[in-house]
């Protein structure tokens, strides 16, 4: 059993996965968690994907996790760890494939508006799938 809510997605095969606010032409997810995402393509197998807004294809294996963040001055960018690594002990430190640690990300993004991030990251996933150009 799948779960969909509030999701526009053309195509594609959804098994034993927790999607809402997807926008996609094609998504294929098993026993993976979806959320506030955009794309022209999912794939998620086992993973956790939240806030990824793309214009390219989105892919993430077992355990991999997947997350959107906005900074100022109207930055995004997509930070990637593991379900079975530990934030704490990661704080300090660049993960690969990010820029930033979490504890400097903490001090870019307190400056942050909450709103205005929000509504950012909605436009981005709105014009990151291209059902919705034009």
């Amino acid at each position: 059993e799948s779960v969909l809510v509030n999701c526009t997605i053309t195509s594609g095969t959804i098994q034993r996965s927790v999607l809402v606010d997807v926008i996609a032409d094609s998504v294929c997810a098993q026993d993976s968690v979806i959320v506030a995402c955009g794309a022209p393509s999912i794939r998620a197998e086992g993973a956790l994907l939240y806030n990824v807004c793309k214009r390219e294809s989105v892919s993430a294996g077992q355990g991999e996790v997947q997350a959107g963040v906005c900074l100022p001055p109207g930055r995004f960018l997509t930070l990637h760890t593991r379900l079975d690594r530990n934030g704490r002990e990661d704080w300090e430190t660049c993960l690969t494939g990010n820029a930033l640690s979490y504890a400097e990300l903490h001090q870019q993004n307190a400056s942050v508006d909450p709103a205005a991030a929000a509504a950012m990251a909605e436009g981005i996933r709105n014009a990151s799938c291209p059902q919705n150009d034009g």
